[in-house]
């Protein structure tokens, strides 16, 4: 997602509280809408068109020049561990874990950008000062 006004952009790592740093970045908006119920105009306007959509992708789409470009970087035990509840874990689900990528998979760019890495503990301190809103608890995975 990206915030053009503020040269912000934010790559949604998969199970790293991605959906609740989108909702907390409309919010700073003064959007009331949500990622999913957003028209398709303004989806394509925030980058918000693709979830999960690494940084090469999105950088051959939008000029990303002077943005500060951030993720989300969670222990890659609790992350895979998020993923299997979330998928409800069985055998058959374990190739997820693969087509999800790992943190370079989302993070690479072929520009040259840096990306700035948040800490999956503390996030949501780190994302309300950025953002200036507060982050919102979404998307939590079952226990």
């Amino acid at each position: 997602m990206i915030l053009p006004k503020r040269k912000i952009a934010y790559i949604h790592i998969p199970r790293t509280g991605g959906t609740s740093i989108e909702r907390a970045m409309l919010l700073s908006l003064g959007s009331r809408i949500t990622q999913f119920g957003a028209p398709l105009s303004l989806k394509k306007k925030y980058a918000m068109d693709v979830l999960h959509r690494p940084l090469s992708e999105l950088e051959r789409i939008y000029d990303l020049t002077g943005y500060t470009i951030y993720a989300t970087h969670r222990d890659p035990v609790g992350r895979r561990a998020s993923l299997l509840r979330h998928i409800g874990g069985g055998p058959a689900n374990l190739a997820d874990l693969y087509i999800w990528g790992d943190d370079d998979h989302y993070t690479e760019s072929n520009k040259g950008y840096e990306v700035v890495m948040i800490p999956f503990e503390g996030m949501a301190e780190k994302y309300s000062e950025v953002l200036g809103v507060t982050v919102p608890h979404l998307n939590a995975s079952k226990s």
